[in-house]
């Protein structure tokens, strides 16, 4: 089950999440993972559960260990990493051609290729790119390239599927020096008569949501100090959910304007609200969606990714609880402790 907690603060999350690991797996050599959004974050959870778990009472003499704390695209990329081994189970050389050791050949012959129409004096929409930078090799400028579309593949899927959708406008809104990018691998994918992974982790999530596809995860999953979650790493948390216990500490300026969405969900806004599968839309349609009209404190709206996000847990359902109150945060007397307050009760200015 998927299942999330919100707070306007993080330290009011932590407690419940040491709770939770307190309580010990049934397998007690098996490693709990805990993912977080930035390497800070990380650095700051660790010392928050040292501080918690395994203390004598009353103190803070305690320690984690066995707790793995990836960021959240490592969730996305162990999904990816099933769905192909499954497909490939000789292994990935053997039989992915997306697989990053053989991605390289394709990549290096559409380079041959932009650098011969060059040559020739024709031009090709790769622009610099195609030219072998110096001192480099062909290979080894192939490889730096394949690289890079590999990480995409991991960890951004969405903006990979995006760039090749042919209705997409491609390069659009890409900075000048990174035009080349959707144009190569729309190039590398035309060479290629598999399908990216990118286009198939669908098809992946909906085998992890029906127990199909087993994931190299333990048999629950955290991820904490969140404040929004992207539609690929959200559909991903819904299909692991099938099957394993995923809690996510969601970090919400303004647990009212939450607790409201969730109480009462918005109309359905999702982009594709009737697939009938396992794993839904994640995508909200924004000329629809009216829930702006909730917010009632100017600095909530800055807040839009996070408002989005609790949208789509209430539409989809998604169990959403408040954390237990904390005692962070400035004094309520203070003109910042006001300030905090009203973003949180989602009260105007002064009011």
């Amino acid at each position: 089950m998927w299942k999330v907690q919100y707070a306007a603060s993080v330290e009011d999350l932590v407690d419940d999440l040491a709770a939770q690991l307190g309580d010990p797996l049934p397998d007690p050599m098996a490693g709990e993972v805990v993912a977080v959004p930035t390497l800070g974050m990380r650095h700051w959870v660790r010392q928050q559960l040292s501080r918690r778990l395994g203390t004598t009472t009353g103190g803070t003499d305690g320690i984690q260990a066995n707790i793995a704390f990836p960021l959240p695209s490592d969730l996305v990329a162990r999904v990816i990493a099933a769905g192909r081994q499954a497909e490939h189970p000789g292994g990935h050389a053997a039989g992915d051609p997306w697989d990053l050791r053989r991605l390289v050949w394709p990549v290096l012959g559409v380079l041959n290729d932009a650098r011969n129409a060059n040559q020739t004096g024709g031009s090709d929409e790769l622009g610099p790119v195609a030219v072998l930078p110096t001192g480099a090799t062909a290979t080894g400028h192939a490889w730096r390239i394949a690289h890079l579309l590999d990480r995409y593949i991991t960890h951004r899927p969405d903006l990979v599927a995006a760039w090749l959708d042919p209705g997409a406008p491609g390069a659009a809104g890409l900075p000048e020096g990174q035009r080349w990018q959707p144009e190569v691998l729309r190039r590398v994918a035309d060479r290629i008569d598999t399908p990216c992974p990118a286009l198939r982790i669908t098809q992946w999530l909906n085998q992890v949501a029906e127990g199909r596809l087993d994931v190299d995860l333990p048999s629950r999953v955290y991820l904490v100090g969140a404040s929004a979650l992207p539609g690929h790493l959200a559909r991903v948390l819904a299909a692991l959910g099938h099957h394993r216990d995923v809690t996510t500490y969601l970090v919400a300026p303004s647990p009212a304007l939450v607790a409201d969405l969730t109480t009462n969900p918005p109309p359905d806004t999702r982009a594709d609200s009737a697939t009938g599968d396992p794993v839904r839309s994640w995508q909200v349609l924004r000329a629809s969606d009216d829930t702006a009209g909730r917010v009632h404190h100017p600095l909530v709206r800055w807040g839009e990714p996070n408002r989005e996000t609790a949208a789509l847990l209430a539409i989809n359902g998604v169990a959403c609880q408040p954390a237990p109150a904390g005692v962070t945060g400035p004094a309520a007397g203070s003109l910042l402790g006001r300030l905090r307050s009203d973003i949180a009760a989602n009260r105007p200015p002064g009011g």
